[in-house]
Order: structure tokens, then sequence, then C-alpha cells
């Protein structure tokens, strides 16, 4: 789960060279998926690169499941 205010997709960047918007992020989501929250995060940062013009507020969170087989804490 990522939710993130609107600097993110409105966001002027050097890497982007210029707003980075709605269709980067979700292009920028399918190609990640599956992810972790913080693999996630660290992705997204490298993509935006220097120069982010704009304030960005980020939450993401994961949720890991036991692998398959794998037995429950009681």
């Amino acid at each position: 789960l990522l939710l993130y205010t609107d600097g993110l997709t409105e966001a002027r960047t050097d890497a982007v060279g210029g707003r980075y918007g709605d269709g980067a992020l979700q292009a920028f989501a399918a190609s990640l998926a599956p992810a972790t929250a913080a693999s996630a995060v660290t992705a997204l940062l490298d993509e935006l690169g220097g120069g982010v013009q704009d304030d960005t507020a980020l939450l993401a969170l994961s949720v890991l499941y036991p692998a398959p087989g794998s037995r429950r804490p009681a």
C-alpha cells in the first residue's frame, strides 16, 4: 500500500524531465510489483533522482505472508 501527497504526481524532476504524473506512477508500480514497502520507496526515490521541486510525502506499508507450508506461531 502506497499513500502519497499530490506533491509526488506533480513533482518536476531532473530525471523525468518534467512533471512526474499519474501515468508515470502507475507504470512504476506495475513494473515493481510485488515489492516490500522499503524496496518500493527506495526504488521510487532512485527513479525521481535529484531536483524534486515540490514537497512530497509517502507512506508505504507491506504485509508479509508466511511461506507456503510454514506454520504460524501459536
